[in-house]
């Protein structure tokens, strides 16, 4: 699915809210893919695509071939993965975990159309409570001008 280059908008959005409700899953949890829910599963398949892309990023497209083929002979994924980069499941996780905040912290603010709906109606709210007092500042002030004529006639 990485290297076909299916992503969409909707993956970034997926992980942005997941980072900003902190439900980010542990990598290792990922395989559990087939008993999460619709959102779970989702996020899974998302984060399983940006841990990939991390490793590319980081370390060139050669190194998932050169992962695969150690986990084939070692019998386990960790051990494969630890045997080509040295790096255990727990480093990774800190270092993947840094590369999602640093892409996707801040994208799910800027796309999801719930969020702005939300915005724009705050926004409307604010506008209306403001123009709501300001009128009712400039009656009770036009009120006493009057009051005051009245007196000084």
């Amino acid at each position: 699915m990485t290297l076909s280059g299916e992503a969409t908008d909707r993956e970034n959005i997926v992980i942005s809210k997941a980072l900003f409700t902190g439900s980010i899953m542990p990598l290792h949890s990922i395989d559990s893919v087939n008993s999460f829910g619709r959102f779970r599963a989702e996020l899974a398949y998302c984060q399983g695509r940006q841990a990939v892309l991390y490793l590319i990023d980081m370390y060139g497209i050669e190194v998932i071939g050169e992962i695969i083929e150690a986990a084939n002979t070692k019998q386990s994924f960790w051990q494969g993965f630890y045997e080509v980069l040295q790096l255990s499941e727990k480093e990774l996780e800190a270092f993947y975990r840094k590369y999602i905040l640093t892409h996707h912290g801040k994208f799910f603010w800027l796309v999801d159309k719930y969020l702005v709906w939300v915005l724009i109606l705050i926004l409307f709210l604010l506008a209306y409570t403001i123009t709501f007092f300001r009128i009712r500042a400039k009656r009770q002030l036009l009120e006493e001008e009057d009051a005051l004529q009245e007196a000084n006639s």
